[in-house]
């Protein structure tokens, strides 16, 4: 193991300057054949189908899930 740090919390002040996210919603669905990303704004879309095999569903819904988590 490598050295112990100590974490301390952020205070208003600091986090002040750290941007936000210019896109909150936006997540990866995908890319095309030419490898141009597929993107979505799930803060305007009001429904999304996801068709397909069942795998292949339940992967792009984890990776949507997981980015929108982290993308704020």
């Amino acid at each position: 193991m490598g050295p112990r740090r100590e974490g301390h919390p952020l205070d208003l002040e600091t986090t002040a300057d750290i941007p936000t996210a210019p896109y909150p919603g936006l997540v990866t669905l995908g890319a095309t054949e030419n490898g141009d990303l597929l993107l979505a704004d799930l803060l305007h879309t009001g429904a999304l189908l996801l068709d397909g095999a069942a795998d292949d569903v339940l992967a792009v819904g984890r990776a949507m899930a997981l980015e929108a988590g982290t993308c704020g």
